[in-house]
């Protein structure tokens, strides 16, 4: 049988670039950027969650949940949509998109 190779994240593994390690503010932003990119893997692409949702998923408040996503957003690691009503739809990139 041919042996198959799965990304990391397939196998339980969030990939975190060392440039988002390197730069962010807070450990909070690091932990936020891998509650979002395990939901987007499990979405297949972009996932939609409560702030709080996220906040419990990364294991930080609400408040440091709310200010790492404004700067992993303004650094171009994550894109938030706003969706109808009050949602969010989120979507992690693997790289800085405008940088």
């Amino acid at each position: 049988m041919k042996s198959q190779r799965h990304f990391p994240a397939a196998c339980g593994y969030v990939v975190v670039p060392t440039k988002l390690i390197d730069t962010a503010p807070s450990a909070a932003a690091i932990l936020v950027y891998q509650a979002i990119q395990r939901m987007c893997l499990e979405a297949k692409g972009e996932c939609k969650s409560p702030i709080k949702l996220i906040a419990r998923d990364a294991r930080v408040g609400v408040k440091p949940t709310k200010l790492s996503l404004y700067w992993l957003e303004d650094q171009g690691w994550i894109q938030i949509n706003k969706t109808e009503g009050c949602a969010y739809s989120y979507l992690a990139f693997t790289r800085q998109v405008n940088q």
